[in-house]
């Protein structure tokens, strides 16, 4: 069996080995001969630097993959064909073994001793014209870090944690005898590494490095603070850096992407699937082999020449089914500019334009007969691209800030998040009235505060025939195809205790992304994520377990999953 060596600095060679894991102690240990050891690369030129960070980048593409395939085919949004892996069914069972194609750790201790070499020998105090030159790159560095080892911890649960790079065995040999960290002390740890880069500016430069634009892959240390303190129960300062990051005054992010759309005229009803999903942070493959990392998602999830049409992964009966439960709702103003709200009607014919119109916008499945021996039912994907990963789409952090914001103890303001979009247009200025508690508004503050010059909201209840408003900000459920703002039947209800609203809001909020998120490679981290808040495994068990909709449930799937360990990928001792 080959071994891994975990020392390999890419930020010269760029360049990833395919090879197996035999122990813990190969997974750190040092010796290669791509290491280029403190004493023949300082990292004291702005080209080195720009080289270490792109070689970084170069690593990272080795983990996109599972990324996405960790997250959504261990989840219920998506189910496998006859043609699936032996990999992906182990995945799909959760039941994976340490041979598994998607366990391999190595890849991410690969990044992370890269990262940790650029941050113990760039020359941070290199100055010029006033200015830390590695400062923006050194922040970059960290961010991706951190992202990285959360990713570790997220699939792995327990993990060796280090923050030097390891140049000798014995070095390694002392990382390994330190207890491993749980998900929380990861947090913990990477938190106070962060806080320090949080507000330092974005690195861009004015034009591509080879193939790499990096002013496209670059990953805010707001958002992953964001993520950090979700993930560690801060709730008040996972919303916080959220906000930082969407209001960010270089980089103001609204609501991404357009919403499906249905009209009404002339006593027709119609729909167009024509819902685009945001964009957000993306890394790139490549587009040969020779030059590193390409991606085969595209081969799993359609039919191209090279499966034969047989794609591996489709939607779950589970995920069909909540699309079509989703009420629908359009405004429309006639000539006399008379305002009505109307239900849409289901059209049996076809599942994919009966409720949420998310679902049918990104996967297409038609039958097909070409003459050969392939496949006969065609798939594609929107979403998915062969030539970048989307990490985080601007949507979904979204609704990370509301569940945030929820259990930070702001319920109607996080709700607001889905039905209007945060914004002065949508809250202030509503003839109904705010529908934000006054309470939490003023609890709040700065916190839901979106600055009107740039946050503009947009009003479904105004346009001729179903049709919207201009602007920018728009609540995430509206994606789907209705003008939530205006159905009064999606509000939150009277409930006992806050508590209880708390949770009616949660519940909402995870229905939500999995409407937004199919396809992502995020649905199982959500779950276990609120699983583990709630303290309670048949949250995820559960909903995994009825992936196969209509009332089934896998009982053997949802027993394993009710053992915590199960939810985490076999890491080798």
């Amino acid at each position: 069996m080959k071994k891994i060596y975990f020392g390999a600095l890419v930020a010269t060679v760029a360049m990833s080995a395919a090879v197996s894991l035999s122990s813990c102690e190969d997974m750190l240990e040092p010796e290669s001969d791509l290491i280029m050891y403190p004493e023949d690369n300082q990292l004291d030129t702005p080209y080195d630097t720009l080289y270490s960070v792109v070689g970084v980048l170069h690593q990272m593409q080795a983990v996109l993959d599972r990324t996405n395939l960790l997250g959504e085919v261990r989840a219920d949004l998506v189910t496998l064909t006859g043609s699936a892996s032996k990999d992906l069914q182990e995945l799909a069972s959760s039941q994976v073994s340490t041979a598994n194609a998607y366990n391999n750790p190595q890849d991410y201790y690969a990044i992370i001793n890269n990262c940790n070499y650029y941050i113990d020998n760039a020359d941070s105090t290199y100055v010029k014209q006033g200015v830390r030159v590695f400062e923006r790159e050194l922040a970059l560095i960290h961010t991706y870090r951190a992202w990285t080892y959360l990713q570790l911890a997220l699939n792995y649960g327990e993990i060796p944690f280090y923050t030097h790079f390891l140049g000798t065995q014995s070095e390694a040999d002392e990382v390994l005898k330190q207890p491993r960290l749980s998900i929380a002390q990861v947090c913990a740890e990477l938190i106070d590494d962060l806080l320090p880069w949080a507000y330092t500016k974005r690195l861009s430069y004015q034009s591509s490095f080879g193939s790499y634009n990096i002013s496209n892959m670059y990953m805010s240390p707001k958002l992953i603070l964001g993520e950090l303190y979700l993930w560690s129960g801060q709730y008040e300062e996972a919303a916080f850096w959220y906000h930082e990051y969407l209001t960010d005054k270089d980089d103001p992010l609204p609501v991404g992407g357009s919403p499906a759309k249905r009209t009404y005229a002339n006593g027709v009803y119609s729909s167009s699937t024509s819902y685009r999903a945001s964009t957000g942070i993306y890394l790139p493959y490549e587009s040969d082999a020779m030059y590193g990392t390409v991606s085969y998602l595209l081969d799993m999830y359609e039919s191209n020449a090279d499966n034969n049409l047989y794609y591996e992964i489709t939607y779950s009966q589970s995920a069909l089914e909540r699309s079509m439960s989703q009420r629908a709702v359009l405004v429309v103003v006639n000539e006399k500019m008379e305002r009505d709200t109307l239900e849409f009607p289901a059209f049996s014919t076809d599942a994919f334009f009966t409720g949420d119109l998310r679902l049918g916008s990104v996967v297409s499945v038609r039958a097909i007969n070409n003459g050969k021996n392939w496949n006969t039912s065609y798939q594609t994907i929107s979403k998915l691209s062969s030539s970048s990963y989307l990490l985080y789409r601007v949507n979904m952090v979204y609704l990370r800030y509301a569940e945030a914001l929820n259990r930070a103890g702001y319920p109607t303001a996080a709700f607001a998040v889905l039905k209007y979009g945060l914004c002065e247009d949508n809250i202030e200025k509503r003839a109904s009235g705010s529908p934000i508690n006054a309470d939490e508004a003023a609890r709040a503050g700065q916190l839901i505060y979106f600055d009107p010059n740039y946050f503009i909201g947009t009003d479904y209840s105004s346009g001729m025939n179903g049709t919207a408003t201009s602007g920018n900000t728009i609540g995430i459920h509206a994606m789907g195809g209705t003008a939530v703002d205006a159905d009064t039947t999606y509000v939150i209800p009277q409930l006992a205790s806050m508590a209880d609203t708390v949770q009616w809001v949660e519940e909402k909020i995870v229905e939500e992304m999995a409407l937004e998120s199919i396809f992502d490679g995020t649905r199982f981290y959500d779950l276990m994520r609120v699983a583990m808040r709630r303290d309670d495994n048949s949250f995820l068990a559960n909903t995994i377990a009825a992936r196969d909709g209509s009332g089934a449930v896998n009982k053997e799937l949802q027993s394993r999953l009710m053992d915590r360990t199960n939810w985490f990928l076999p890491f080798q001792k």
